[in-house]
């Protein structure tokens, strides 16, 4: 179990950069791979359902580490860590886009979002820290 959650864990990440680096180059990689095989139609540029169907599980997953960290806040300190890198790399990843070259409200507002959970966990772990138990 170590060594395949290392492996997913390298993979996951490097795939993670390669969507925010170049994420139509992934989709183009994919579908020449589909084309030489046969019988798949290509995904289009924008990747909608593919970004809707990693959105949702994203959603699934920060949902599943909140209900963890509820049960036991103490006892779950790295699923708390885990929900604030989560928001934080959103938020970023938002404001980064909205004070780039997407203008975008939904940047904003997301930014905004994800970014006051990020810090209201750090100070939750602040407190954790402290000896508070939730």
């Amino acid at each position: 179990i170590v060594l395949f959650m290392r492996i997913y864990a390298a993979s996951f990440l490097i795939v993670g950069m390669i969507f925010l680096w170049t994420p139509n180059g992934l989709i183009h990689f994919i579908n020449d791979l589909g084309d030489k095989i046969g019988m798949f139609a290509d995904v289009p540029d924008t990747g909608a359902l593919l970004w809707l169907s990693l959105s949702v599980a994203y959603m699934a997953t920060v949902t599943l580490l909140a209900l963890f960290i509820q049960a036991d806040p103490a006892g779950n300190k790295k699923s708390l860590w885990a929900l604030t890198v989560a928001k934080g790399v959103s938020a970023g990843t938002s404001l980064a886009f909205y004070f780039g070259n997407a203008k975008g409200f939904l940047y904003l507002v997301n930014g905004v979002t994800d970014g006051s959970i990020a810090l209201l966990c750090l100070v939750f772990l602040s407190w954790l820290r402290g000896g508070k138990r939730g």
